[in-house]
This record gives structure tokens, C-alpha cells and sequence, in this order.
């Protein structure tokens, strides 16, 4: 397990996107627009590090890899508990019909669906993160309504002692939040802008490993085609065959599990592809695992 530089990973990154938000904020004009295709980009490392954090990888015990999530959790923001749970439910969701999203069974249904999918891109995927972090914030009974209706997150609601341990962390990444960005004196305007970039490129690219897979539950993902310096930027989180193979294989050691013929599709043409949107069922449904996989229990 890649510890000790996982430890510096965090604070690095952590630092250089505060420190993109200052310079944003103080900076000249034109800086705003170069810091926050930087932040964007770095935006998706940490997030790669909180992808660490939810099997539980990022730190040497328990309590190291919950703080280190913490950490990168502050900016995103988000409760590093929330995403445990949620994302280890992923896992045993994935390409099945409540995770199916660039899939419609009802071809009448593709120009709405359509529609939604690329407002997801655009950004609203990310937002949605945020928003339902304050609504289980304030409103709890609201927050599990929604889940369970929806069987988003609904885990999170089978035990009390996590709903508690998720809202007190929420309102310490609040705190936290906050007294950061008033040290930094963090202007509106940067951090729309920053964040509005981040928002753009974490949305369009998180299913980007997912979308039209094949359906099965730990096949359904691609090891994509990306240049190794990006692959290095975003702690291989583009070999995502090779992580669902094998989701407590910390990141370092995900490409010495690539196969020769586990290569999937280039990055930069899925990202395109995902911009046609959603299809029916049936274009999938003939796409076939490459290896079979056990039933989720």
C-alpha cells in the first residue's frame, strides 16, 4: 500500500487547489481562467484519493484513511462516510437497472432521457452531490424519502449511528469550508469559476469508465485508453476493469493488473461518445463479460 505517498498526495493537492482558489481571487484577470482549468484537472486527483478512502487504502489504519478522506473531502465538499457507503454500494449496483443510466428500455423515452444526460455532463451531476449533502444536513427525513424512493443512497439509512456520523462530519467540512475560505479571503466570483470548471469535467468524465459496458455487475467497466502522464494526473482511475476486478487493489498497482486484451475503448473518444447520449437496452444486452462474476451478496 502506497502510504507514505498517498500522505503527500493529500497534502499537495489539497494545498495546490486552495491555493488555486487565492490565486484565482487575487490574482490578475487572466489568471482566473488558467486556475481553473488547473483546479478542474487537480479537482479529479483528489477525488481519486476520496476513491481510495471508500475501500479504505488511502491510509494505514482505519483512522488515518478516515482523516485523509476527511481532508480531501473539504473541498469537494462532501462527508467522507456518505461517499463510503454510497460508492461501496456502486459496487454491487453496477450495470444493474438502478445504475443502467446510458440505457432506456422504452426508445420513446430517449429524447428525455437524452436531455437529462447532457444536463448531467454539463455539470449538474456534480451539484447534486453538494445539494443532497445539505438536504441530509437539514433535513434528514427529506434526504431518506428521496434515497429510498429512488434507491440512491439508501444505504446510508439502514443504521442510525451512520446518518449521525455523516451529518457531524458535514458540519465539520462546513466549518472547515468556510474558515478557509475566509483565511484566503476566497472571492465569489474565483470560486464560481474554479468551481464551475470542476463542476464541467468531474461530471463529464465520471461515468466516462462505465457507459456502455456490459451488463454485468464486475465486467461493466473499461480499462480506457489514456496517455500515462494523465494516467499518472488521475491515480489511474481510468483502469476501471482492472479496480472492479479487484476494488482493495490500492492505485498504484492497477496497471501491472492490465491484461492484453482488457484494453477498452481511448479516452478521449468515450468522452465524445458520451455526448450522443443515452440508448435503448438492446445495443447493450449483446455486449458480453469478458470473464463471469459472482452474484452480489
Amino acid at each position: 500500500m502506497p502510504v507514505v505517498l498517498n500522505r503527500a498526495l493529500v497534502v499537495v493537492v489539497t494545498t495546490v487547489l486552495w491555493g488555486l482558489l487565492a490565486v484565482a481571487s487575487h490574482g490578475p484577470w487572466w489568471s482566473v481562467g488558467l486556475s481553473a482549468v488547473a483546479f478542474a484537472v487537480v479537482f479529479q486527483t483528489n477525488f481519486a484519493l476520496l476513491h481510495e478512502a471508500t475501500h479504505g487504502v488511502l491510509g494505514a489504519s482505519a483512522r488515518e484513511n478516515r482523516a485523509l478522506g476527511f481532508v480531501c473531502g473539504v473541498v469537494f465538499p462532501l462527508s467522507i462516510t456518505l461517499l463510503t457507503v454510497t460508492h461501496n454500494s456502486h459496487h454491487d449496483k453496477n450495470r444493474g437497472p438502478e445504475e443502467r443510466f446510458d440505457a432506456v428500455d422504452d426508445e420513446q423515452e430517449l429524447p428525455a432521457r437524452r436531455a437529462l444526460w447532457t444536463l448531467g455532463l454539463l455539470g449538474v451531476w456534480y451539484l447534486s452531490i453538494p445539494l443532497w449533502c445539505l438536504v441530509l444536513l437539514v433535513a434528514p427525513g427529506a434526504a431518506r424519502a428521496f434515497s429510498e424512493e429512488r434507491r440512491i443512497g439508501d444505504r446510508v439509512f439502514r443504521h442510525p449511528g451512520i446518518v449521525r456520523r455523516v451529518r457531524l462530519e458535514l458540519v465539520t467540512v462546513v466549518v472547515v469550508h468556510v474558515a478557509l475560505w475566509m483565511l484566503l479571503d476566497v472571492r465569489a466570483g474565483a470560486a464560481l469559476a474554479l468551481y464551475g470548471a470542476a463542476a464541467f469535467w468531474w461530471s463529464s468524465i465520471q461515468y466516462l469508465q462505465h457507459a456502455f459496458s456490459p451488463l454485468d455487475r464486475v465486467e461493466g467497466a473499461f480499462n480506457l485508453r489514456a496517455p500515462r502522464w494523465y494516467s499518472w494526473l488521475v491515480l489511474h482511475y481510468q483502469l476501471h476493469l482492472n479496480h472492479h476486478r479487484a476494488p482493495h487493489v490500492p492505485w498504484l498497482h492497477l496497471p501491472a493488473m492490465s491484461a492484453r486484451n482488457d484494453d477498452g475503448p481511448s479516452y478521449a473518444g468515450q468522452w465524445l461518445r458520451l455526448w450522443r447520449g443515452p440508448v435503448h437496452v438492446s445495443a447493450l444486452s449483446s455486449l458480453t463479460a469478458t470473464t463471469p462474476s459472482a452474484e452480489p451478496t
